[in-house]
């Protein structure tokens, strides 16, 4: 949850710089320049107010006991390695499956 509130901490407003920028006779690129800083920032804090919502929800259902357990049983119990295989015999034998 704490990541929630920095993102919406995250965008800022700028307000206060342009108003700066216009009392000091800052050249109109750098005024140009500051409003794309701020909607890069408005953006950026969004997808991340997003993700962290998701995050945040997700983590909250999720039982990761379980999630381990789930993934032990699909996976199968651990097995050893195998012999190297070994070149067929002239006959016919059946293959020998034993570890």
């Amino acid at each position: 949850m704490a990541l929630v509130l920095g993102a919406v901490l995250a965008s800022t407003d700028p307000v206060a710089v342009t108003a700066l920028g216009r009392r000091l006779a800052l050249p109109p690129r750098i005024h140009a320049l500051v409003q794309v800083e701020s909607l890069f920032n408005d953006a950026t804090s969004l997808i991340l107010f997003r993700v962290a919502v998701v995050v945040a929800t997700a983590s909250a259902t999720v039982s990761w006991q379980l999630v381990g357990t789930q993934f032990a049983l699909l996976a199968g119990p651990p097995r050893r390695p195998s012999s190297p295989a070994k070149a067929p015999s002239s006959g016919a034998r059946s293959p020998d499956w034993s570890p």
